[in-house]
Order: C-alpha cells, then sequence, then structure tokens
C-alpha cells in the first residue's frame, strides 16, 4: 500500500492563465506521454513493470490534477519495496507533464502578452 502526505489548498481564485492551462491540458492525452523506452530495472522484469505500472498511473493522475487545477504536493511513504518502484514510476512521469506544463503556461503567457500588446 502506498500512502501520500501533503496538502492541497481549497483556495478557489483562478486567473485567466489558469483557465488556460486547464483547458490545454483538456486537451492532451496520456498518449503523447509514451512510456519510457528504458527504466532503472530493465534487468529484472519485475520491477520493470511495477515501474512503468507507475508511470501510467502518474500520466493518469497528473493529466486529470492539472486539468482540474487540483495539482498537489506530497511524498510517498512506501510500505514495501515494490511500492517504492512503483513511486519511483509515478514520480517520472510527474516530472515529464510539469515539463510541458512550463511549456504551456510559457506559451500563454507570449499569447496574453500578444494579447495585451493589440489591445493598445
Amino acid at each position: 500500500m502506498l500512502i501520500l502526505t501533503g496538502c492541497r489548498s481549497s483556495y478557489e481564485a483562478h486567473t485567466e492563465i489558469d483557465h488556460r492551462v486547464m483547458s490545454a491540458w483538456r486537451e492532451i492525452s496520456p498518449k503523447e506521454f509514451p512510456a519510457p523506452v528504458t527504466t532503472p530495472y530493465d534487468n529484472d522484469y519485475h520491477a520493470r513493470a511495477l515501474y512503468l505500472q507507475g508511470y501510467e498511473q502518474g500520466l493518469k493522475d497528473g493529466i486529470l490534477a492539472l486539468r482540474t487545477d487540483r495539482w498537489h504536493i506530497g511524498d510517498v511513504i512506501y510500505e514495501s519495496e515494490d511500492g517504492r518502484i512503483i513511486g519511483e514510476g509515478w514520480r517520472a512521469a510527474g516530472l515529464k507533464l510539469l515539463d510541458r506544463n512550463e511549456i504551456i503556461i510559457s506559451n500563454i503567457v507570449s499569447e496574453i502578452n500578444s494579447e495585451l500588446e493589440n489591445d493598445q
């Protein structure tokens, strides 16, 4: 069993950027983030499968969170070696999503700046 600790804010004041980011994520499919070709566990079939399972779940959880602005920060307390490996895959997926999120936000800020310039 995995236990996730952390916090989530109930603050609901969204900016224009927040709404555009959530909208962008609604158009993104988990298929755009293929499973890694290599993992830290390529020499162990069972551990590799667990890592990839965690990666897939991390994508699903992360994309849902980004679509609804329910991203959370926390850590996992591992009760087993299998859980630790699943958690590594989950975090790897989260990092991929955060990399994409940075690009999305940068593009949206550029769009908003262009809109503001055109309004002047």
